[in-house]
């Protein structure tokens, strides 16, 4: 099993999901289905530019806060516990992203295969401007209440794997969303929920009619 930093797997999320640089052409499937619901919630020139096909990493970061770890999580950004399950499996080697070189060469020694030439994995390269910033530049315009939120939502990934939060903490400097500090925030919330339903229903039809009509 090889485990990664939550926020590091966030960022990663929306890199590769809602970034304003694809070449997509317009609305896409992912800001059908998640797109629009965040931008009207969390962005704050929503209202100015609502046709955009486009979310900040902020808003989508206050969004996966704001559901917190609930049924409704993408799997594309459900926690490592609840993908590997490493509390019930019996993994050999648990390694993680961050050292995979050193866990590497730690798995051949206790493997005892080091005498086998090893095979040099080419690194992975992408010369887009959005990877060439470390995750925690990404949390610079996020709160840190969304921070606290995201860090209860992964809270056993942080605690099984020893990641921390405090650089993405000291990056955090952000406004805090209406959302999260609304008086009637129970009421708010469920009305949220009925609209997010609503959406996801709508978009899974639409999904399916596709479909019917490709078969």
């Amino acid at each position: 099993m090889n485990a990664r930093h939550p926020f590091s797997r966030l960022v990663s999320a929306w890199r590769d999901k809602f970034p304003k640089d694809r070449k997509t052409g317009g609305e896409t499937y992912w800001f059908r289905k998640y797109g629009k619901f965040i931008s009207a919630k969390f962005e704050q020139d929503y209202y100015e530019k609502p046709d955009e096909y486009y979310i900040s990493f902020p808003a989508f970061a206050d969004y996966v806060a704001w559901i917190g770890n609930r049924a409704r999580f993408d799997h594309h950004w459900k926690t490592f516990n609840y993908h590997c399950r490493p509390c019930q499996l019996r993994f050999d080697f648990i390694t993680k992203a961050e050292t995979s070189s050193q866990d590497s060469k730690f798995i051949i020694n206790q493997a005892n295969i080091s005498h086998i030439p090893h095979i040099q994995l080419p690194e992975m390269y992408d010369s887009s401007p959005l990877h060439s910033h470390p995750p925690e530049d990404y949390f610079i315009q996020v709160s840190h209440v969304t921070v606290e939120r995201l860090h209860h939502a992964y809270r056993e990934d942080f605690r099984l794997f020893g990641y921390s939060t405090s650089s993405f903490e000291k990056a955090a400097q952000g406004r805090v969303p209406e959302i999260f500090t609304q008086r009637k925030r129970r009421a708010i919330s469920f009305a949220d929920e009925k609209y997010h339903s609503y959406l996801l229903r709508k978009v899974f039809a639409e999904h399916q009619r596709s479909h019917r009509l490709l078969l």
